[in-house]
């Protein structure tokens, strides 16, 4: 024992323990392992069954606003924002909800929603973004038509038992932005500045035709793209 000890060389006794903190080590990572995989096939399993619920809810939201059911479609809307919830039981009331035809689009297919949906879960799977290729027939002249795809997003939020299409946070809009033009002023939620430099660069060509002659006097113009239902 002199001599191991002098060696430097564990004792029996020591190297029983070393190999036993091994093993318990070996079987704990294990375990942790075992349980962290389980966790992970739960969580994956969780969001593909919300995601699925999503689209069962979107699909249901969607034939029923096309098809003018009011009752069914306000079944499906959140209550967190009562003018919001009111704006678009009205929309559907009006055949206006996802209408464009004041855009020159003709109103949507009822099949063109299908594989072109996709879902994005919130972390805690309380909520979730919707967005959607959706097709309209243009006009072109001469007896034509042209399909055109618009991309849209909404927000769907878990209810007691049903996803539920909600109003956007405000942070979704994100901050208010302003263009100041020679004619205009345009102000818009920053989610839309990509659309809002559009419309203001033909804002101003329009202005600048009608305002050509000075006695005309143009007085300056403010557009507001307003969130508020």
């Amino acid at each position: 024992d002199a001599d191991s000890s002098m060696s430097g060389a564990p004792s029996p006794h020591r190297r029983r323990l070393i190999a036993f903190a091994v093993v318990v080590g070996s079987l704990l990572l294990s375990i942790a392992g075992l349980v962290y995989l389980q966790v992970e096939r739960r969580v994956s399993e969780g969001r593909a069954r919300a995601e699925a619920d999503v689209l069962a809810s979107h699909e249901i939201v969607h034939n029923a606003a096309l098809g003018g059911d009011t009752e069914l479609f306000v079944g499906f809307l959140s209550g967190r924002d009562p003018q919001w919830a009111a704006a678009q039981a009205e929309l559907v009331a009006g055949g206006a909800f996802g209408d464009r035809s004041g855009f020159g689009f003709a109103t949507p297919l009822r099949d063109n929603l299908n594989g072109k949906a996709t879902v994005t879960l919130a972390p805690d799977l309380n909520s979730a973004e919707l967005s959607m290729a959706q097709n309209y027939e243009v006009v072109i002249g001469s007896g034509l038509t042209q399909t055109v795809t618009l991309s849209q997003t909404v927000i769907y939020r878990r209810g007691p038992d049903r996803w539920l299409l909600s109003p956007p946070e405000p942070d979704y809009w994100g901050e208010s932005q302003a263009i100041d033009g020679r004619y205009a002023r345009l102000i818009f939620p920053g989610r839309d500045r990509s659309v809002a430099q559009r419309l203001a660069r033909d804002l101003e060509a329009v202005m600048a035709d009608l305002c050509a002659t000075p006695a005309e006097g143009c007085p300056p113009l403010t557009l507001v793209l307003s969130t508020d239902p």
